[in-house]
């Protein structure tokens, strides 16, 4: 029996090999000693590295060297998305496994490439965000054998961490997890209530995005500035969203009034046809000589037309407001986008991958 593991946050976990049940592998005690060691991928070929260190065997000897090759051309792709910056990228070893422990491969592609992130679910989380296309369909009847590779850069060049087999549901059920929250607090704008009131919530997108990654920000002149901008950003979205306020309510006023409006003049329609047909019936005896009598008309038509006329005032009035705060919100969302974009700036400088966003429109009001 051989005996593999690997150390991920100082726990000593084991790989099996394929098609062996992991409960027949003694797991050595906790710690970062007993020889355990982290996949050197600095050594030649990486292939070969990794299977060694973390024991991903492969029985097939074509499955092997296909892994051996896939990993080395993924280490240029690696280490440049990786840069200088203080993260990770994470890689995801595809393997299935028949009821005779044989391996399958869909598509034969034994590696995918998930992305660079500040951990391995923040990468994930950003890959299921975003649309992929994978070749090969995953099979239905087989045991997935899939795990995940955190991959880092050392001095010594890249080194890497096997997330084992057994964690791989849990990983990937709090990844899309966050996914979903992510693509919610990533929209620029949600909309809400009766009133249908849009709220701006990029600051807190920003503010969640500071407290995820301050740990990665080099400096503190760096998180002093990006604090900054994040307060810069919190007072700007918050002139942004009163003006909103006030819109949907105006915005609502508005449309109540023109319904009123409508139901003020089909009524003084029907008042003006039925007092018309009074007043000819009123002419005419029964005989159908004309009299001189005239019968007394239906109440309120003037009322109607006063009524009418207060808010046709009144939907002049919405009107003139709206657009009055069309014009006062451009200077708080110029502010607001201006100090949306520096943040990004500085982010991008520093090499710190953030999650995806909705691209802010050029106005928020027409």
């Amino acid at each position: 029996m051989i005996r593999i593991w690997t150390v991920i946050v100082a726990i000593a976990v084991v790989f099996p090999l394929y098609g062996q049940d992991a409960s027949t592998i003694d797991a050595p005690p906790l710690g970062v000693s007993n020889g355990a060691r982290t996949l050197d991928l600095a050594s030649l070929p990486l292939g070969v590295g990794v299977i060694r260190e973390a024991g991903l065997y492969f029985r097939n000897v074509v499955l092997q060297k296909e892994f051996n090759n896939a990993l080395e051309k993924t280490a240029g792709l690696i280490n440049n998305e990786i840069g200088t910056a203080p993260v990770g990228y994470l890689v995801r070893v595809n393997v299935y496994v028949d009821e005779f422990g044989t391996p399958v491969v869909p598509g034969g592609n034994i590696i995918t490439t998930i992305g660079v992130g500040t951990e391995p679910i923040d990468s994930l989380a950003e890959y299921i965000r975003k649309p992929q296309i994978e070749a090969g369909i995953r099979p239905t009847g087989l045991r997935n054998d899939s795990s995940y590779i955190w991959i880092q850069k050392s001095p010594e060049g890249l080194k890497g961490w096997g997330i084992p087999r057994e964690f791989r549901a849990g990983l990937e059920k709090q990844a899309s997890q966050e996914a979903r929250r992510r693509q919610q607090l990533g929209t620029w704008a949600q909309v809400f209530g009766e009133e249908h009131n849009r709220v701006v919530q990029r600051a807190s997108f920003w503010q969640e995005t500071y407290e995820s990654r301050k740990e990665a920000i080099r400096g503190a002149e760096v998180r002093h500035r990006l604090a900054a901008l994040n307060a810069e950003m919190a007072a700007a979205e918050m002139k942004v969203n009163g003006i909103l306020a006030e819109y949907a309510k105006a915005e609502a006023r508005l449309a109540r009034s023109s319904k009123y409006q409508q139901t003020l003049g089909t009524i003084a329609s029907a008042v003006s046809i039925i007092n018309g047909a009074v007043k000819i019936g009123g002419l005419m005896s029964d005989s159908g000589m004309p009299v001189q009598s005239t019968p007394s008309s239906i109440d309120g038509e003037s009322e109607i037309e006063m009524k009418i006329s207060i808010t046709r005032e009144q939907i002049q009035s919405e009107t003139q407001l709206m657009d009055s705060l069309s014009i006062e919100i451009r200077g708080p969302y110029s502010e607001l986008i201006r100090v949306d974009q520096a943040i990004q700036d500085i982010y991008g400088q520093e090499q710190i991958p953030i999650p995806e966003r909705q691209t802010p429109p050029q106005r928020l009001l027409p």
